[in-house]
């Protein structure tokens, strides 16, 4: 998927019993596995990637590395909702039908918004899809590009919270990063579900979301700590687990390096982002 990639591979035989497999990526490990298979996930776009795999026995022998398997991501044009920058609202699971890991609910109050962060190689217009759902009557809610209102847009009624729809809109983008913003503001109804907005690909427009380039984490692997180095003040931290989970979320109050305590965290990768104002940063830390 845009995301994720199922690996698997012949199983290893042992004249004790193999126990476990160790994944790696370029030579960092990312996990282990029981089974001679392991989901890949929190992929960046248009990023090479080569995976080796070697097994363990009951004694603590390992084998030799695997052959590798090499591949390159392409772009990506679909944004879920849970991996955004929320305003008020929540993530939520109680409706069937969403992709990903949740959908963005509970939009009751004035000020509530879901901001996306998208990249466009060379900018120009572009078609914007939103998929939604809408209990009842029609909604509606502002849409904002580059934090500029662009119109009001009307969410027709999908008779009822668990089935979706998708809306489509023209939208023009710059090229670089760029921010899609759906608002609740005063006169707007409120009260939508969104599981993901889309953008479609055109000979000059969007290509990719924001890139890992430029955040320093470290140590990575990591067990006990991670500092983010060199954040800006007044920067958004929230770092996510491989399920989608937002595990940790603060604000930079001064410029600096940034510690975050781990040791009571599950074993395993997490996505780092880091936004301020439309700049978005990101790298993913592995814990083990």
């Amino acid at each position: 998927s845009n995301t994720s990639y199922n690996l698997s591979w012949t199983a290893s035989t042992d004249n004790i019993a193999v126990t476990s497999y160790q994944i790696y990526d370029n030579g960092v490990l990312l996990g282990t596995s029981s089974s001679n298979s392991f989901a890949l996930k929190s992929f960046q776009p248009n990023t090479n990637y080569s995976f080796t795999v070697k097994a363990a026995d009951v004694a603590g022998n390992f084998s030799d590395l695997s052959e590798i398997l090499s591949f390159k991501t392409g772009v990506f044009s679909s944004y879920e909702a849970e991996f955004a920058v929320i305003n008020g609202g929540l993530i939520a699971t109680d409706h069937p039908g969403y992709t990903g890991s949740g959908f963005w609910g509970n939009v009751g109050s004035v000020g509530n918004y879901l901001e996306f962060t998208v990249y466009s190689e060379n900018g120009g217009s572009t078609d914007l899809s939103c998929r939604f759902s809408s209990g009842g009557s029609n909604k509606t809610m502002n849409l904002y590009v580059n934090g500029i209102k662009i119109r009001t847009e009307t969410f027709p009624s999908t008779s009822g919270w668990d089935n979706w729809s998708t809306k489509v809109e023209n939208v023009s983008v710059n090229a670089g990063n760029n921010t899609i913003k759906y608002q609740y503001d005063s006169g707007n109804t409120g009260y939508i579900n969104v599981d993901y907005i889309a953008v479609k690909p055109n000979p000059t427009g969007v290509s990719s979301i924001n890139s890992k380039a430029n955040l320093i984490v470290f140590p990575n692997p990591a067990k006990d700590w991670i500092t983010i180095q060199n954040v800006e003040q007044n920067s958004i931290i929230r770092i996510i687990s491989i399920e989608g989970k937002v595990v940790h979320k603060s604000v930079a109050l001064t410029i600096g390096n940034f510690t975050i305590p781990v040791s009571n965290w599950e074993r395993g990768v997490y996505l780092i982002t880091v936004k301020n104002n439309s700049k978005i940063k990101m790298q993913e830390v592995i814990l083990n």
